[in-house]
């Protein structure tokens, strides 16, 4: 959820910045709005979705790769270690094949609900 309000309060802020610069140049006010919040909206998508994957590689060592080891960090496998198996093209998300289970589950999961661990000493590395 503070993902969500900070995209507002940002999309806001810049919309509400443009919005008064396009004021400023002589736009009147329907149109320096509209203008001003679509951008508004651009930008702070932009911005989220650049913090976002700045957050992940140093929090949860993403990228991931085929054959990285991994932690699982949500249920009902949590706690658990796990090896890449498939990346999902075109999104955040994995499949991973657990290691502990006798009958070893292919499961996908996005990159936060996952970390690498290190393949040397399957510490964390973060």
């Amino acid at each position: 959820m503070s993902w969500l309000i900070a995209f507002f309060l940002m999309a806001l802020t810049a919309a509400a910045t443009i919005a008064f610069w396009l004021q400023e140049t002589g736009r009147n006010w329907t149109e320096s709005t509209l203008i001003g919040a679509g951008m508004g909206v651009v930008f702070s998508d932009g911005f989220v979705s650049i913090a976002w994957h700045l957050f992940m590689r140093l929090f949860h060592g993403a990228p991931f790769h085929v054959g990285d080891r991994v932690e699982i960090l949500t249920d009902p496998f949590q706690g658990k270690k796990a090896e890449v198996h498939r990346l999902c093209e075109g999104r955040t998300s994995v499949i991973v094949k657990l290691f502990d289970l006798d009958a070893s589950p292919i499961q996908p999961y996005d990159w936060a609900q996952i970390r690498r661990l290190d393949n040397q000493t399957e510490n964390l590395t973060r």
